[in-house]
């Protein structure tokens, strides 16, 4: 039988572990919220074909599930990127226009299609992170990208689902 008590003690741990490096980060220099935490391109499969990703890493306040009760997902350490403060819709969307613009002319001549990866420090559809005006935004830039076949964005699913079921 397992043993609750331990597994809680577990978690009390983890939280704590977290919460450490949030003080730290909280007490350094506050990070630049108008551009990304990075951006790259490299080799990649799509669905039938080899291609290339551009992947961007956006910065933002942090996953609401990281900063909560539980202290977040053990194995991720991207809310070590994120703000200290709210980042604001119009910072979000200059951090990916920075991203693209800076490889736009390499994704534009390439011969390759490509896959786009949006991560942030949480959750890409969580309200509380990205809102909808930015999340538009940047949709209407990715639209204007012929060679984009795929986007790939990090989400936990119950934000996915209060997303759709507005």
């Amino acid at each position: 039988m397992k043993n609750i008590d331990s597994d809680l003690l577990l978690v009390e741990k983890l939280k704590n572990l977290r919460q450490r490096v949030l003080t730290k980060q909280h007490n350094m220099k506050p990070k630049p919220s108008d551009r990304p935490v990075t951006f790259w391109m490299k080799k990649d499969r799509l669905m039938n074909e080899i291609g290339k990703e551009f992947t961007i890493i956006l910065r933002t306040k942090g996953c609401s599930w990281a900063l909560g009760k539980y202290g977040g997902c053990t194995m991720c350490g991207y809310i070590q990127d994120a703000n200290t403060e709210v980042v604001e819709a119009k910072n979000i969307v200059t951090q990916f226009n920075y991203g693209i613009n800076n490889k736009i002319k390499e994704i534009s001549q390439d011969k390759d299609n490509f896959v786009l990866k949006i991560f942030n420090s949480g959750s890409f559809f969580d309200d509380n992170e990205i809102s909808d005006d930015a999340r538009l935004q940047i949709y209407e830039k990715i639209e204007s990208i012929d060679k984009l076949l795929n986007i790939i964005s990090k989400n936990l699913k119950i934000q996915i689902c209060e997303f759709y079921n507005r």
